[in-house]
């Protein structure tokens, strides 16, 4: 699928859709959101830890994230570039 067409599939279920790109190895550490989350990878991988569970995301995967759950997240030896959808609607 291509960008435009991930971005116009969340924008159906989200109210704030965006693309990110993270640099090799950030790391963010434990937080959350007041809001739900899905983010679909475009390229490059991130490692998402919830509740005890890492989770590898690469290109084609997506991973939706509940409002207020407590996470964290790295990304591997080539960064990430990832589309985010917040705040259902």
């Amino acid at each position: 699928m291509k960008e435009q067409d991930i971005i116009n599939k969340l924008k159906k279920e989200f109210k704030e859709v965006y693309t990110w790109e993270d640099k090799p190895n950030r790391s963010y550490e434990k937080h959350s959101h007041e809001w739900d989350t899905k983010i679909i990878i475009i390229s490059g991988d991130i490692s998402i830890k919830i509740d005890g569970k890492e989770f590898t995301l690469k290109r084609g995967d997506s991973i939706y994230i509940e409002k207020n759950k407590t996470h964290k997240a790295k990304t591997g030896q080539t960064g990430c570039k990832y589309i985010v959808g917040e705040i259902t609607k």
